[in-house]
């Protein structure tokens, strides 16, 4: 674009015009019938249509900018692109390959990719189209949402039937306390994939400013537990695709979590440390604490529906389940980090989003 403005009077009229076309190609790729992507000259994703949403389950922030070649592509698949690219990258049309697609840990194979350059008149070859078809040329069958969403509730269907022995022995002589816990921590779980309490509607939203406001709303609280809350940013105003009240919703278990283990430690220290800060395409928040950590047993499944260390208090044992849900929902990822990694804390927990640069993508 400053090549266009330096280079003569009508540069404006040519940057107009090149912006017109520009919004045409969106429209097309967009309501394509087959999966398609842009990448720019170096490779990076600049546009998904919502076709590779579907296929892929990757939304549009997730895979934006990141490098096509790197994150979706290996061994024989990665050196057949290469060599496509570069013949695109050259304004000449490489010959549609066969290749397979790794996304996380699935493999999406019989894809056929054509690789097109898209010719600026002013800027030359400024953007590379992708579109898949199967390996006969049938267009690939692309999940509908209200199937994507089927998924997701099967999933979490079977991970909570695969947890009921968190419950115990059904045929265990239970008092009448612990019998109504496990009947509400079972109904509790089943309302909230019925209900489907897990989706969420999407918008931008400024991560460490909700970040700060939700600590500052807890600070009182806090000093009234003898809980010292630390937190600590590194000044960017990073924009991520969520929504508010879930984001909320899901520290708020964190914290609860975090506040109990702490009390439970005699002589302890009392600290719970909240950083946020961004690292490449991601915006992370660790929080730290000095409770006593997890049970040492390998079988105790964290996120696990119904496990809880704290059956006795009536715990449901599904805040870590439901907030990892949550922050799913939004492309994200919540884990749990080793004892060992940070010194003077029992226990931490990493939640990673993908980050939006521009709030009008």
């Amino acid at each position: 674009r400053e090549a266009l403005r330096d280079r003569n009077d009508q540069s404006a009229a040519v940057s107009k015009y090149s912006d017109a076309l520009e919004l045409q190609f969106q429209k097309l790729v967009e309501i394509a019938s087959q999966p398609a992507f842009v990448l720019d000259t170096s490779g990076e994703v600049r546009m998904w249509n919502k076709h590779m949403m579907e296929l892929t389950g990757i939304s549009r922030a997730r895979a934006s900018k990141v490098k096509f070649i790197d994150e979706f592509l290996s061994g024989e698949s990665r050196a057949i692109f290469d060599e496509a690219f570069l013949i695109a990258r050259g304004e000449t049309t490489p010959d549609a390959f066969r290749c397979e697609l790794q996304v996380g840990n699935r493999i999406i194979s019989d894809i056929t990719m054509q690789l097109s350059p898209q010719v600026d008149s002013a800027l030359g070859v400024n953007r590379i189209l992708g579109i898949l078809e199967t390996k006969g040329g049938d267009k690939i069958r692309s999940t509908p949402a209200s199937a994507a969403k089927s998924t997701k509730s099967e999933r979490l269907y079977a991970e909570l039937s695969n947890s009921l022995h968190f419950l115990g022995p059904l045929n265990e002589n239970l008092n009448e306390i612990e019998s109504s816990r496990r009947l509400k921590s079972l109904m509790s779980a089943l309302s909230w994939i019925e209900n489907r309490s897990f989706e969420v509607l999407l918008q931008p939203i400024g991560l460490t400013e909700l970040v700060e406001h939700y600590v500052s709303s807890i600070m009182m609280e806090m000093d009234e537990r003898d809980i010292v809350i630390t937190l600590e940013t590194d000044g960017d105003k990073a924009v991520v695709m969520g929504a508010a009240s879930a984001l909320i919703q899901a520290l708020q278990a964190l914290v609860q979590n975090a506040t109990e283990a702490i009390k439970a430690v005699a002589g302890g220290h009392n600290k719970l440390a909240i950083k946020v800060w961004h690292e490449g395409n991601d915006v992370l928040i660790r929080m730290l604490d000095t409770g006593s950590g997890l049970p040492p047993a390998e079988s105790f499944m964290p996120f696990a529906p119904f496990a809880t260390t704290k059956s006795e208090q009536g715990h449901a044992g599904l805040g870590l389940t439901h907030a990892r849900d949550l922050i799913e929902e939004m492309s994200g990822s919540l884990t749990i980090e080793p004892p060992s990694s940070h010194v003077g804390f029992g226990f931490g927990l990493l939640i990673r989003l993908p980050k939006v640069d521009d709030v009008a993508d």
